[in-house]
């Protein structure tokens, strides 16, 4: 990962520079030109309470990329916990931010998913799409729990680029993309729940 390259210092320093990242969004990326957010790292959180996402940064990446085709995934909560009763004020504000982003031109926020059957809980939210990583892939082509179709990405089994592709940019896709674990990441993918 390029990410393992960067220093503390470095880290800081792309952390400030989110300015810098909005007049290049605004002047270097042509209309309609895809471009894919985020290798490492998600949406951009709220300075004192990093579980939730920037209502203002959000809001500023709408207006930078409403000329553009971005994409980008996120591990964001928006999901109460499996003993919370209700959603919590962060669920419900990452939400919004979210479906502020997918409901606007120009940029597509996907909802991670740790295994299929949250992916069918994220779906039935109806604020993005969805995509889940697993640990291996029986066919390019499966079901949800609840019965959501799955397609394995296209570049895990041929030469198609993203760029090619569009699947992760197409907002109102009627599928869930999934991914299968690799190197590291194969180890640690998480293993859907029973019971």
């Amino acid at each position: 990962w390029q990410w393992d390259n960067l220093n503390f210092e470095n880290r800081k320093h792309a952390r400030r520079s989110w300015k810098v990242f909005l007049k290049a969004l605004t002047t270097m990326v042509g209309k309609g030109q895809k471009w894919r957010d985020q290798e490492v790292g998600d949406l951009p959180t709220q300075k004192t309470r990093k579980v939730r996402i920037s209502k203002t940064r959000i809001k500023e990446l709408s207006k930078a990329s409403s000329h553009t085709r971005g994409w980008t995934y996120t591990h964001h909560k928006v999901l109460p916990r499996a003993w919370e009763t209700t959603d919590s004020e962060s669920v419900v504000h990452n939400r919004e931010c979210i479906d502020y982003l997918n409901s606007n031109p120009g940029y597509t926020v996907n909802l991670s998913s740790d295994y299929p059957s949250q992916a069918d809980q994220k779906l039935a939210l109806g604020i993005g799409p969805v995509c889940v990583t697993v640990p291996s892939v029986d066919s390019k082509t499966t079901k949800t729990p609840g019965g959501a179709t799955m397609r394995q990405c296209p570049y895990e089994y041929s030469d198609t680029q993203c760029v090619d592709c569009n699947w992760c940019s197409d907002r109102d896709r009627e599928f869930v993309v999934l991914f299968t674990a690799h190197g590291q990441g194969k180890k640690r993918a998480p293993v859907e729940p029973t019971g």
